[in-house]
């Protein structure tokens, strides 16, 4: 089985493993503040189903 690349496997920010933020970082692909707000966007999304936080 070939593991897919980054570029494949995903297409959503918060979907990157540490090393790939880290590289995407250094590359200036993208930035921790565009990973959070895909993160939070993300969240904000499911939470309603999850309710799995207490205050968000």
């Amino acid at each position: 089985m070939q593991k897919k690349s980054v570029d494949e496997a995903v297409t959503s920010l918060h979907d990157l493993s540490a090393v790939d933020l880290i590289a995407g970082y250094r590359a200036r692909q993208f930035s921790p503040s565009e990973v959070l707000e895909d993160l939070l966007t993300h969240v904000a999304a499911w939470e309603p189903h999850l309710k799995a936080l207490y205050a968000f």
